[in-house]
């Protein structure tokens, strides 16, 4: 609203030194958001419109274009926004092209939130006319929003590292050196983004590429001194220093990493198409935010079903997020009771919300890929009462990667060195790491959960952390799997007891291990008040509390060797020695580019922040940061003992040559053939 008033002032202002009538985008516009702000929408249209011819030749301008699409679906002219919506589509795209390609990544991650919004608002397009035309642009629009941050940056890092350019690459890994010197700096200083933003934004590129690191300090003064701002907000000089330094890099990178980027932005509906087989279906879940004459408080589900000859996808309406969200609120009592309440209580409602509505569309498909949204990344699809057996159901972060899930399912065991951790000690002296496994003593606690031994948290009271203790189940599993290995000439390396440390797992960046099997305790700890936090956030980002709060890859990691001397710990350890406590943002950091499969033996390793057309900020993503194809995880706790037996099952029936997606689905039909309750078989998903 003070945007707008402002915008009103400026316009009044605009008009009395200047003709009203003079062809300026800029001044049309300014004088449309005052009508808008009067409630004369009428008058506002017939303004824009009557501009139309400007807007459409001057291909630089959207702003106009978009204002008329919000009011046009505001009184109920639903064609004309479809008219436009290619146009406008192709020229925010062809923004967000130009400004990532030298932008660093917190800068496009900040660009990203303005565009996301003009794009989503299609979706409540296709609500209300749902039209071919208006469904395949918003299918394209989920194949291009879907994970773009993510999609970007790993782009970025495939091309440096295939562009052969020494240079390029050794900057590229100069990055993480500097970004992780700002975690062990984040423990000490407790940085106002909005200041620091602010000060980036003062100086143009050119003055930083110009100055370097030598002369940040003296800007950093003399902006505060300009701006009034107290002494006392000044965060140290080495701390802006090297903020500064990455930044700046980051943005070098990127512009030279753009010249050999391969654009991946443009896959289309069409695409995804020519890729299903005639019994197979794509199936895009979207969660939006309706614009009904104005933007609503209502969020809403809906899903895209694309198959062979189709003439466009079709548009299937779902149901608002309160209705899905009542079924995942905690009603307390232990895990077992909650998944059997939303699986087997409320499993048939889950249905008619989320897939009753699919199965019409659906007849006559046997296997489908699906790509979820909001709550939905968190629902175990395999779980729901489908018709049995009817479906193979795909899980993918977007349908677009379907070609590389075929050529992936189209692949044997792949080549390499498999590195398994399990059996960790976290109580014990670090070691060498051990080249091969014990023998197996069968331990007789493989019902624990493998969760149950984690620290006692209360967050309401914080009252105390208990230690991590020693998980029997996470060494019986593993020395089974590597006798699998073993017997098929399988090279691999065993990390166990003391063994499995932190630093041993950051060792294996650049490696060329192709699949890590990790069987240890897992994290996260969901968004929540700071005071009820404080313990925790201790542990996981040091003194700053509110950084390890807001910033969701602190709140997941994995529990390794020796872990309890920070856990138990009065005081911070030194800045360079390792915790013990692998968070998902160390692990983005990491270069696992060779590593095919990640399997994450733990639990609720699935879980995370879902962040709008990002999907799911934890474990997931920080794996897929450093580059691993596809992953194994978990959505809640799991038993030790169904645990180990689907990840024996499926490493047998993946090393007697079934594929991947084969192997697991039938070591999670063994299991379920064992276990009736859907707790013991459907937490584990496989993910592109």
């Amino acid at each position: 609203m003070k945007t707008i008033s402002r915008k009103i002032i400026l316009a009044a202002f605009i008009l009395i030194a200047f003709d009203a009538t003079a062809q300026d985008p800029e001044m049309i516009q300014l004088e449309a958001d005052s009508l808008i702000e009067a409630g004369n929408y009428a008058q506002a249209i017939q303004l824009l419109e009557s501009n139309l011819p400007l807007f459409e030749e001057e291909s630089d301008v959207l702003y106009p274009l978009i204002t008329l699409s919000h009011l046009w679906l505001a009184t109920n002219e639903y064609q004309k926004p479809a008219n436009y919506m290619q146009k406008i589509g192709e020229r925010i795209v062809h923004n967000i092209n130009y400004n990532f390609s030298i932008m660093s990544e917190s800068e496009r991650k900040d660009d990203w939130e303005m565009w996301e919004n003009y794009l989503t608002f299609y979706y409540s397009l296709s609500h209300f006319y749902p039209v071919d035309s208006v469904n395949q642009f918003n299918y394209n629009n989920t194949l291009f929003t879907k994970g773009l941050l993510l999609r970007v940056q790993n782009n970025i890092r495939d091309a440096i590292y295939s562009s052969g350019n020494q240079t390029l690459i050794s900057q590229y890994e100069e990055l993480g050196n500097l970004n992780q010197q700002l975690q062990i700096l984040n423990r000490k200083y407790n940085p106002d983004k909005e200041w620091i933003n602010s000060l980036w934004d003062y100086y143009n590129e050119s003055d930083w590429e110009e100055i370097g690191r030598q002369g940040i300090n003296q800007r950093i003064h003399a902006f505060f001194h300009e701006q009034n701002l107290p002494d006392e907000g000044l965060i140290e000089d080495e701390y802006i220093s090297l903020v500064w330094a990455y930044r700046s890099l980051d943005r070098i990178i990127t512009q030279q990493a753009f010249l050999h980027l391969k654009n991946d932005l443009s896959t289309t509906w069409q695409d995804v198409q020519n890729q299903l087989a005639n019994d197979e279906a794509a199936v895009e879940f979207v969660s939006f935010r309706l614009y009904n004459k104005n933007w609503t408080d209502t969020t809403l589900y809906a899903a895209l079903v694309l198959r062979p000859g189709m003439s466009a996808p079709q548009w299937i309406p779902l149901c608002e997020a309160k209705e899905l969200e009542q079924y995942f609120v905690n009603t307390g009592g232990n895990q077992m009771t909650q998944i059997e309440e939303i699986y087997t209580q409320n499993g048939n409602k889950i249905y008619q919300l989320m897939w009753q509505p699919l199965k019409k569309s659906l007849e006559g498909v046997k296997t489908i890929y699906y790509s979820p949204a909001g709550l939905l990344h968190k629902l175990s699809f395999d779980a729901l009462p489908l018709e049995s057996g009817q479906y193979n159901l795909y899980l993918v972060s977007s349908t677009r990667e379907i070609a590389k899930l075929k050529q992936a399912n189209s692949e044997n065991f792949p080549e390499g060195e498999e590195i398994i951790y399990g059996g960790l000690t976290y109580d014990e002296p670090k070691t060498h790491a051990h080249k091969t496994a014990k023998p197996a003593d069968n331990g007789d606690d493989r019902r624990r959960r493998r969760d149950s031994d984690t620290p006692a948290l209360d967050l309401r009271a914080a009252s105390g952390i208990a230690a991590w203790k020693y998980l029997e189940g996470t060494r019986t599993e593993t020395e089974q799997i590597i006798v699998e290995l073993n017997n098929h000439k399988i090279s691999n390396q065993y990390y166990t007891e003391s063994a499995g440390d932190e630093r041993s797992f950051k060792q294996l960046s650049g490696s060329n291990s192709s699949i890590l099997h990790l069987s240890t305790h897992g994290f996260f700890f969901p968004d929540i008040v700071i005071e009820h936090f404080d313990g925790i956030a201790q542990r996981l980002g040091g003194s700053n509390t509110k950084r390890a709060v807001e910033n969701p890859l602190l709140r997941s990691g994995l529990v390794l060797s020796g872990v309890n001397k920070r856990w138990l710990a009065d005081k911070e350890l030194a800045d360079k020695e390792e915790d013990g406590i692998l968070t998902a943002e160390e692990i983005s950091q990491l270069n696992l580019t060779k590593t095919k499969l990640v399997v994450l033996s733990a639990c609720e390793t699935g879980l995370g922040d879902v962040k709008n057309s990002e999907g799911v900020f934890g474990l997931q993503r920080a794996f897929k940061l450093a580059g691993v194809e596809s992953l194994i995880m978990s959505l809640w706790k799991v038993p030790d003992e169904a645990t180990s037996e689907l990840m024996t099952a499926f490493y047998r029936q993946w090393l007697a040559g079934k594929t991947k997606q084969e192997a697991f689905k039938m070591a999670q039909k063994q299991v379920r053939e064992k276990y009736q309750s859907p707790y013991y078989w459907a937490a584990f998903v496989m993910m592109d």
